[in-house]
């Protein structure tokens, strides 16, 4: 009986150590498999590529956020629209089928919308025959009478006489006279009078030599040498003044244009620096992460677990 107790006894002084230490056992593995994953980078809860898309679009929207804006300067109306109206052949402009609206005063593009009584810019096409300083059309019926010109229907030639006043962009113009129209018969339309006086308004022809105030800007990139963009406002494409260089195609960049001129785009861009793999710099950190974690597990924490 005795040694039964005993045996009883021992058996039962087995059964805790064994369960202590099992319990000990299973507690250092959860530990430890809490720490691997943790050490892989939260990969079980978090899938690192859902995560690396998120990050990829997030750089690229803040990226395409960049707007830089150039301020420009503010333009003569008549100056804007002197010559947009006159080709080499004088024709008249299309009759447009919108109606203008908006302040009389606004600049709007030559031809491209119809006057009104109520809104009628500078450029607007004549809408009646007893309109004035606006644009003749080729909708003969809504121009004053003396919109019409002498020689081919729907020409301009040296007896045509537009509505409008001296210099506005729809006076009409004589063949030989450069596309520059002229509030006087010249027999040359280059100024003669030095860049240092006054003339009046688009009397005269701007030259590199002779551009007095008041005189009509020249479109020949070439004739605009000397002349400030000041009094004459940049071209759009070929002038070569300081300041006057064309920008670039921010729509169209190549590899050479910059991107604080021009913003990456989201899609095709040709510039190495637009083109960066977001994802693949993530997976590198997460890579990074989970090396350093583990290399903490490794040197520290395990060494800690060995001693329980």
């Amino acid at each position: 009986m005795v040694m039964i107790k005993s045996i009883n006894k021992i058996t039962n002084k087995v059964t805790r150590k064994f369960h202590s230490l099992l319990f000990r056992v299973l507690n250092k593995l959860l530990i430890l498999f809490i720490l691997v994953a943790f050490s892989q980078g939260f990969s079980l809860i978090f899938p690192w590529k859902e995560k690396d898309k998120q990050v990829s679009q997030f750089l690229k929207e803040k990226l395409n956020e960049k707007v830089f804006t150039f301020s420009s300067q503010r333009q003569n109306p008549i100056h804007e629209n002197l010559f947009s109206n006159i080709s080499q052949t004088r024709n008249l402009t299309n009759f447009p089928q919108d109606t203008c609206t908006g302040s009389s005063d606004d600049l709007v593009e030559s031809g491209s919308c119809t006057c009104s009584s109520n809104h009628h810019p500078k450029s607007c096409t004549c809408s009646y025959q007893s309109d004035s300083n606006c644009l003749c059309s080729t909708k003969l019926q809504y121009n004053p009478s003396d919109c019409i010109c002498s020689g081919a229907s729907g020409q301009y030639t040296s007896t045509c006489k537009c509505s409008g006043g001296a210099g506005d962009s729809n006076t009409c113009t004589s063949p030989g006279d450069s596309g520059i129209p002229l509030t006087t018969p010249q027999a040359s339309p280059d100024c003669i009078v030095p860049s240092s006086g006054t003339v009046p308004d688009y009397s005269c022809a701007c030259t590199s030599s002779n551009h007095p105030t008041g005189c009509a800007c020249p479109q020949n990139p070439t004739s605009l040498n000397d002349i400030t963009k000041e009094q004459c406002k940049c071209l759009k494409t070929g002038d070569l003044r300081v300041g006057c260089e064309s920008k670039p195609d921010c729509a169209h960049p190549t590899i050479s244009t910059s991107t604080i001129i021009c913003p990456c785009l989201a899609n095709n861009d040709p510039r190495e620096e637009c083109n960066i793999d977001y994802s693949s710099v993530s997976k590198e950190a997460a890579g990074t992460l989970r090396i350093s974690m583990s290399f903490i597990t490794a040197a520290v924490i395990l060494p800690l677990l060995m001693q329980w």
